[in-house]
């Protein structure tokens, strides 16, 4: 009877383990699918790379979240503290690592401590690419080893988001080059104007227009 209630209990604590593993799970799933969910819908490059940093940090918090993309031959720098700019070459060693290897790379920060004990944190880096061409990455700080089960879950959403944000680059692109041939376009009108009113105007022969 001993031996029947004490295999009972093992069973049930397997059970529990297992329960608390699918409830992990679960609520992980859930997370990237409220992430891809919450980004589905929006347009703009501004409003995706920006979307894309709120959505991070308010699922997985960290001391800094960043963006990097290249653009107009330019590489474009964004972060949730609400820093931009514009940079000849990535000015982030781990994330040019990243993005030239084209692999996922993790460093750690620092030791602080906490409650006594030492807290190792981490900076997390994301290529971005569509097609296998790499144009960006998505820089993670202030990782702690709490966060570490995050990492797979994250994976579709950051693939998700390269998609979204590539899409954008690409729009804005084709946009600047529509726009520079309707220059173009207008600045050769006005040069075949020019031409036409200065012929008429020096013509010694009296010119007639009729329709």
């Amino acid at each position: 009877m001993t031996e029947q209630v004490h295999e009972l209990k093992e069973e049930i604590k397997r059970l529990t383990e297992r329960l608390k593993v699918s409830n992990r799970e679960k609520a992980n799933l859930q997370m990237a699918v409220d992430l891809i969910n919450g980004i589905s819908g929006v347009e703009g490059l501004t409003k995706v790379v920006d979307h894309i940093l709120q959505l991070l940090v308010s699922a997985i918090g960290g001391s800094n979240i960043a963006i990097y993309y290249e653009a107009e031959g330019k590489w474009h720098y964004t972060d949730v503290l609400g820093n931009n700019s514009r940079q000849d070459t990535i000015d982030d060693d781990l994330v040019k690592q990243s993005v030239e290897q084209k692999i996922f790379l993790k460093a750690k920060e620092s030791k602080l401590p906490l409650a006594g004990f030492p807290l190792i944190y981490e900076t997390w880096v994301y290529p971005l690419s569509v097609h296998n061409l790499f144009f960006g990455a998505i820089r993670l700080q202030g990782m702690a080893f709490e966060h570490a089960h995050y990492r797979a879950n994250i994976d579709p959403f950051i693939q998700y988001s390269a998609l979204i944000l590539y899409h954008e680059v690409s729009n804005v692109r084709r946009l600047k080059s529509a726009y520079t041939k309707v220059n173009k376009a207008r600045e050769k009108l006005q040069e075949t104007n020019q031409l036409l009113n200065s012929l008429i105007e020096n013509s010694p022969q009296a010119i007639i227009a009729f329709d």
